[in-house]
């Protein structure tokens, strides 16, 4: 299984959710008729009254039918890049059901070009790493998403077609981002912060959301269980899907102050 259960209290995470704002890609657009990409950046005022939303105690987005497969990864650095497409896969899973996004695309092409940052480490190879952040920069740019039969992640180590950036199978139209970056150390007066809140009810109306974790040998194999309480610097990138308020606390092998989980798909295996 590759469904993680997490702590429902994570520090320092990063979130990236497609608010079911994904349009299939017409033969022929003008540029009046293409859609426009937008990023919302979120302060520490929640976007909603939070006591007058009522959540269940239990959510799971394939109950809804609306998460996609579970893939591999490995060998490279790209889990922000799975994290990324799978929450655009569950925005379009409804009338696509077999969707399935390049995660090579995304994450080979958002750093290829004039006008794309440099990649991690200054490496030319997929396992420095990323961020989400990337993701919703490349698709605010119309670098992408396309399927994955255009470039498959069997043929990361071959040669890639560099007129495939600007290839388009859909449009982004809006991307939702909380706490984009966390600037404690910079400026602490002004660090952006999020609720579960408004992560549970992201996810209520049917959209996943992509967060970046902290992951340490603090795993727990019997009960799928990991809560790190650290709140060192993040260093891998998973979607939540779901919740569960009433998991036991006593699941985790390093204890949180109390029971609640969230619902992970990760890319570490495809099972």
């Amino acid at each position: 299984m590759r469904y993680r259960i997490f702590a429902a209290v994570l520090s320092a995470v990063v979130l990236l959710t497609f608010r079911q704002s994904v349009s299939t890609v017409e033969a022929e657009k003008t540029e009046n008729e293409k859609f426009s990409a937008s990023c919302f950046q979120r302060t520490v005022s929640p976007a909603f009254d939070e006591s007058e939303i009522n959540l269940p105690e239990k959510f799971d987005l394939r109950e809804k039918g609306l998460v996609s497969s579970v893939k591999n990864q490995r060998p490279y650095g790209t889990c922000w890049a799975f994290s990324s497409s799978a929450v655009l896969e569950s925005s379009l899973i409804k009338d696509f059901p077999s969707v399935d996004l390049s995660e090579l695309h995304l994450s080979y092409f958002s750093f290829f070009g004039d006008e794309t940052p440099d990649r991690p480490g200054g490496s030319s190879d997929l396992v420095s790493g990323g961020h989400i952040a990337f993701a919703a920069s490349s698709f605010a740019r119309w670098t992408g998403p396309v399927n994955e039969e255009v470039l498959p992640y069997t043929t990361a180590g071959d040669e890639i077609d560099h007129s495939l950036k600007n290839r388009n199978d859909y449009f982004v139209s809006d991307i939702y981002a909380l706490n984009q970056y966390s600037l404690a150390k910079i400026y602490p007066n002004e660090q952006l912060s999020f609720s579960d809140t408004e992560i549970k009810n992201m996810i209520c109306e049917g959209n996943a959301v992509s967060v970046n974790i902290r992951y340490e040998n603090n795993y727990n194999e019997k009960t799928f269980a990991l809560y790190d309480s650290s709140k060192g610097m993040t260093n891998h990138a998973v979607t939540l899907v779901g919740w569960d308020d009433s998991f036991s606390r006593e699941n985790f092998l390093v204890t949180p102050p109390g029971d609640g989980a969230w619902l992970v798909k990760n890319s570490w295996g495809n099972s």
